[in-house]
């Protein structure tokens, strides 16, 4: 396991922080981008002292992303194969390329003045910052 429950919640808050400050990453930004957030000494202790290892988070993940991937690369493969030529001689292999895309799209809300995380983002299709919530996927 990488990481025990209060870990855990310090990891998901810091990441969610780092996504949505718009000022900078210091941990008195990270603090005030996310609501909620208990104290900047619990998040600066998870940073500096916690016996986790951002390596193995990074392996994790790769191996996650490889282990959801690879169906759907050996399917693309199969496809491929099927739709050669009947030929003599040895089939030729097929390479597939996968990417892994974040899309920070802006979504504009001009009506939603109450809602949790809204802010002025700045948005490719209006040309200028607006009033919007700015996703990461």
């Amino acid at each position: 396991m990488l990481f025990s429950c209060p870990q855990f919640e310090h990891f998901v808050t810091v990441l969610v922080a780092l996504l949505m400050s718009l000022e900078g990453h210091t941990l008195s930004h990270l603090h005030r981008a996310v609501s909620g957030m208990k104290s900047i000494a619990s998040v600066s202790r998870f940073l500096a002292q916690a016996p986790w290892d951002h390596r193995l988070v990074n392996q994790y993940n790769f191996s996650r992303f490889c282990r959801i991937m690879q169906p759907q690369i050996e399917q693309a493969c199969q496809k491929r194969l099927e739709k050669q030529p009947k030929r003599c001689g040895p089939r030729k292999t097929s390479l597939e390329t996968g990417y892994l895309i974040g899309d920070d799209s802006t979504m504009s809300k001009p009506r939603g003045m109450k809602m949790e995380y809204l802010g002025k983002y700045h948005s490719t299709t209006h040309g200028r910052r607006i009033i919007s919530h700015s996703l990461v996927q």
